[in-house]
């Protein structure tokens, strides 16, 4: 099997419970971005715009953000259809 490319344009869903996936397109990404808690690790962020409500992102943040952009990491996403180059 073929490793997944997550790049612009990619038609990713929520990697989470069975009921509650929602599917997106990633917009950006991936950003490096160093956590709080380590300063040698870094973790791979995308921006991801969904369509419908993952159950990672939570109801009350749904609603009130104007945007449905989030960042993900790739641990949080998984690849259904790749962009085409």
């Amino acid at each position: 099997m073929a490793n997944r490319v997550y790049k612009p344009g990619c038609l990713v869903e929520a990697r989470n419970t069975k009921y509650s996936r929602g599917k997106g397109i990633i917009l950006t990404g991936p950003h490096d971005e160093k956590p709080w808690y380590s300063a040698d690790h870094t973790i791979e962020n995308f921006l991801v715009h969904w369509f419908e409500r993952p159950g990672i992102v939570d109801d009350w943040e749904w609603r009130r953000t104007g945007t449905r952009n989030f960042k993900m990491t790739k641990n949080q996403i998984k690849a259904v259809r790749q962009k085409k180059s």
